[in-house]
């Protein structure tokens, strides 16, 4: 899972410096050879491979007993499920408007977790060129084609896309070695890279409503995320408003830094 995460953040880097290049971009034309396609399948596949884990560890561990697992375990779930609402979620885009009856800005749950065994067979990884083949074939994988096709900044779908790099980041640096690991000012760049700040106001928001509030990482993240609500005046109202958060009967993890 670490892995994957980890290699898929390092494509979301790779897109970041070449998206005005266009080669993610193939404008509705899904059906074109997979020569003209090759930089936007291979951006799905890794996407599909980390939700694709995603969707299986969140079947198989329904709910970790609290009276048995570690903090770790829970909050290693916690940042699943906040991953899979930073692409499902309406709520992250409150008050804007969009369309919300389509997949164009957001995903639907179900329809996400069917997409994933695009690229998962009895546990592996379905091979590279079989993945091409399958998803040329359109069914399944249609919609996570159409959502990546020609992704750039301004957009809702970029701004939804940054704010599940942001927790897929800090699930890395939480989790992973130290060299998978995003630096701070990293995390600060995505977050000033979204659009809109409602959009920076709710992800901090609706954090702590996972379980992720006082661990280190996530404290990083919400002061990014803060300072970019900040600068307008809807990010900041939506800061101010509360709602109550679930809170578990266990103690929270630390606020220490990690080790090195």
């Amino acid at each position: 899972m670490i892995e994957t995460a980890a290699s898929f953040n390092y494509r979301l880097v790779n897109l970041d410096e070449n998206w005005p290049l266009g080669r993610h971009d193939v404008s509705g034309a899904l059906d074109a050879p997979a020569d003209k396609q090759h930089y936007l399948h291979s951006l799905v596949y890794r996407f599909l491979l980390v939700q694709g884990l995603v969707t299986d560890f969140q079947r198989e561990a329904m709910f970790i007993d609290s009276r048995i697992g570690k903090r770790e375990d829970r909050t290693f779930l916690f940042f699943l499920k906040a991953m899979q609402w930073a692409l499902t979620g309406e709520k992250l885009f409150a008050p804007l408007e969009y369309d919300a009856s389509t997949e164009a800005e957001h995903f639907f749950t179900d329809h996400l977790q069917r997409m994933t065994g695009q690229v998962w067979k009895d546990g592996e990884p379905l091979e590279w060129d079989d993945f091409v083949t399958s998803i040329q074939q359109g069914g399944e994988g249609t919609a996570v084609l159409q959502f990546f096709d020609g992704i750039r900044p301004g957009e809702l779908r970029w701004d939804r896309l940054r704010a599940y790099r942001l927790v897929l980041m800090a699930f890395v640096n939480t989790f992973g070695y130290g060299m998978q690991r995003s630096p701070r000012k990293w995390l600060k760049a995505v977050a000033d890279d979204i659009e809109h700040p409602e959009v920076a106001a709710n992800l901090y928001r609706w954090l702590p409503k996972f379980g992720l509030r006082y661990q280190w990482w996530i404290l990083v993240l919400r002061k990014a995320l803060k300072s970019r609500a900040r600068q307008s005046p809807q990010g900041r109202r939506l800061l101010k408003q509360k709602f109550d958060v679930v809170r578990s009967s266990q103690p929270a993890l630390p606020a220490s830094k990690p080790s090195r």
